[in-house]
């Protein structure tokens, strides 16, 4: 009977064990060989990812792409007259004024080296020719020596930059006026410098008789730009001009 039941309980307990070797695989050891996998393949996928990039990374250029439409604004790279010419008009109906003559000229700056050898040339024609006129009386040497003494600076700027001036003749009803027009210049988002401003105030008799004569006076603006920078041509500030007004005749008036 021992044997009979030592049969049944051997199979019972291969078969319990082939059970528990069974639910061991497919509980334990089965998940951990797909999660095993399946981070295999991540990780191949995040290495074709990198090297992906650093092939991309490769071929883009190292240096930054800075939008420079804000700076040419203030420094464009060639001389944008047409907007400049915009931004006169805007100030004369600012100040009140009116531009009766314009004229624009354009020239590259000299360099220092150019201009210390022009001033010593100038320098040296101006001592030849005091020594040469010795009957000069002592007031045309004083005014001589005055005019040598005012002779302006010639103006250095950075290699690269080029100017154009706008010589511009104003009239202005009042002083007032003028001034508003000056400091509208000074006020541009562009680079602007008044180089030079003549005028003639009114006579005596005028301020006396108190007649309202328009103030004329000549001021010359010099603007500045950069046109070695081709590269940033494409960011040129857009001009905004006003629609055509489709005339025929543009000397046509409306009489009242």
């Amino acid at each position: 009977m021992f044997q009979n039941r030592r049969r049944i309980l051997i199979p019972l307990f291969l078969l319990l064990l082939a059970a528990v070797c069974v639910y061991i695989y497919y509980a334990f050891y089965q998940p951990l060989t797909l999660e095993l996998q399946s981070k295999k393949r991540e990780l191949q996928s995040e290495e074709k990812l990198i090297e992906a990039l650093e092939s991309q990374m490769g071929k883009t250029p190292s240096k930054p792409v800075i939008a420079t439409n804000n700076l040419q604004q203030r420094l464009p790279v060639k001389p944008m007259t047409d907007q400049l010419l915009l931004d006169f008009e805007k100030i004369e109906l600012l100040s009140n004024s009116t531009i009766t003559e314009m004229n624009f000229t354009d020239g590259e700056v000299k360099e220092e080296a150019n201009l210390l050898e022009d001033a010593k040339k100038e320098e040296t024609n101006t001592a030849n020719n005091s020594q040469a006129d010795e009957q000069t009386t002592d007031q045309e040497k004083k005014k001589v020596q005055g005019e040598a003494d005012t002779t302006a600076v010639p103006e250095v700027l950075p290699a690269g930059i080029e100017k154009i001036s706008a010589q511009l003749t104003v009239e202005s009803d009042s002083y007032a006026e003028m001034e508003t027009f000056l400091a509208e210049l000074e006020q541009q988002i562009r680079i602007l410098n008044i180089e030079q401003l003549t005028f003639d105030g009114p006579e005596e008799l005028d301020k006396l008789e108190g007649t309202d004569e328009p103030l004329v006076y000549d001021v010359t603006v010099a603007a500045y730009y950069m046109p070695e920078l081709l590269s940033l041509m494409q960011d040129v500030p857009k001009v905004d001009t006003p629609n055509p007004a489709k005339k025929e005749d543009p000397f046509v008036k409306i009489n009242d």
